[in-house]
């Protein structure tokens, strides 16, 4: 499928229709504009050396050094001897050994993405006192179309990286977010070391264990078993519609979840293989015990709930303060939370990311991975800066979205949400004792938790 390039900045105008109720109990429609501001930087990468230039610097005819200009219009690099890819060309696999070599310890590359912040939203307080501006060395404003503050060189900053997110993400093909995210989140709590699967294969590359139509297929079936026409059409794209994904909501995309990393287990414990792809022997174990268990009571698995035969376990992170669903301890987000709940919050989404968890954002109609998270302390305005690296769009990472306009979406909808989704650890001991005949307190102190908390250390890095 072609890779169109968007443009520095896109705008997209939706039509939404709200129902309002007047005086005299009818409902009329009415259409309101909504715009939706995605901010994208696409420069030009030298995938030998990582060296970039922005599309600014090679407009026009303009001399670069160790540039050359061909006559089909790409460019080649003199010194290393190899074509420039654009940042929206390179393979999911190159993205991800660039996060591991350079994007994160090189200062050159802390304004790689552009920061989106102080977006003010109808029936929303205002947040620009959140990122006020700074005079001093540490922080820039303003560069390339950037709509928030960014580190500059001299700044100390923090990053926290999720190696999992970054090699089993999947490029999204439609409007299917609800889909693609679902199946990037899984491929990485799937590699987990937990698993008995390796962080990264011999050849920098996770096994991709769910696919985007694995997702897709999953809702369809529960469209057509609970009778939703108009969302099974939505799906599949009936009629010459794009297939899209706006009818499914949190409570499904939970339990899809639950659904498809269960059918991983059961296929592989069953002996097939997709697409070459071979599961470490504990989840084909865990696909035995599925398969007796779910015989003995199929009715175990709530909505959107836990589920006691799935390998990976679902939480709601952070949420909104009047929403019904259960939300984490401490992760309600209310618009008179004061510095103190915010730190404690974001200590739990780094918390997770260390841990090799996967975040999973839900917010301005969008589903996207977290792929890593940063902070700085800005000596001048004597504030922190918080973000979170996230896609706006499609599920490439290309933002760093801040955490206080995050909390700020979720205080304004109910909807909105930080979802995680991290191994069911307790199920994997339970299956390694089983196997290795040791108790079960054994097994909790073993040398498998020991190893595990010293790869989480491993992944938070300093610039």
């Amino acid at each position: 499928m072609p890779i169109t390039q968007p443009s520095s900045r896109e705008v997209d105008v939706v039509l939404e229709f709200r129902l309002d109720d007047w005086s005299n109990g009818s409902d009329k429609k009415r259409r309101k504009p909504k715009k939706r501001l995605h901010i994208i930087r696409n420069p030009y990468l030298c995938l030998k050396c990582w060296a970039h230039w922005s599309e600014k610097d090679l407009e026009g005819n303009r001399s670069i050094p160790h540039l050359q200009k061909r006559n089909d219009g790409n460019f080649y690099h003199k010194l290393c001897r190899a074509p420039l890819l654009r940042y929206y060309e390179i393979s999911s696999a190159d993205l991800a050994k660039f996060a591991k070599e350079k994007l994160f310890t090189d200062p050159k590359f802390l304004r790689f993405f552009p920061s989106m912040a102080n977006l003010i939203r109808e029936d929303m307080p205002a947040t620009d006192h959140h990122n006020s501006q700074c005079g001093g060395t540490c922080c820039v404003h303003d560069q390339e179309g950037s709509m928030g503050p960014e580190p500059n060189e001299m700044a100390d900053v923090e990053f926290h990286v999720s190696d999992n997110v970054f090699f089993g993400w999947i490029e999204q093909s439609h409007k299917t977010c609800a889909a693609a995210s679902v199946a990037g989140a899984l491929n990485a709590v799937l590699n987990h070391p937990s698993f008995e699967g390796k962080l990264v294969a011999g050849d920098d590359q996770l096994q991709v264990y769910v696919q985007e139509k694995d997702v897709i297929e999953y809702y369809c079936k529960w469209a057509r078993e609970a009778g939703r026409i108009s969302c099974h059409a939505a799906l599949r794209g009936s009629c010459g519609l794009i297939p899209s994904t706006r009818k499914i909501g949190n409570p499904r995309l939970l339990r899809a979840c639950h659904v498809v990393s269960k059918s991983v287990c059961v296929q592989s414990k069953e002996g097939e293989e997709r697409a070459g792809v071979k599961c470490p022997p504990l989840l084909k174990r865990m696909g035995g015990e599925i398969v007796n268990g779910e015989d003995e009571d199929s009715d175990a698995a709530s909505d959107d709930g836990s589920d006691k035969f799935s390998p990976v376990e679902t939480a709601r992170l952070l949420g909104n303060w009047n929403c019904k669903e259960e939300i984490v301890e401490g992760g309600r987000c209310s618009p008179n939370d004061d510095e103190e709940v915010e730190l404690r919050q974001w200590e739990m989404v780094k918390k997770e990311v260390k841990a090799g968890s996967s975040l999973l954002i839900h917010f301005r109609n969008h589903y996207s991975l977290v792929f890593a998270t940063r902070e700085w302390f800005c000596h001048a305005s004597s504030s922190t800066r918080r973000q979170v690296l996230t896609a706006t769009q499609k599920q490439r990472p290309h933002i760093w979205f801040c955490f206080r306009q995050l909390r700020a979406d979720i205080v304004y909808s109910k909807v909105n949400q930080l979802i995680v989704i991290r191994p069911c650890i307790e199920k994997c001991l339970e299956t390694r004792t089983k196997r290795g005949g040791r108790t079960e307190e054994d097994g909790r102190s073993g040398k498998d938790v020991v190893s595990f908390q010293r790869l989480n250390r491993s992944n938070s890095l300093i610039c």
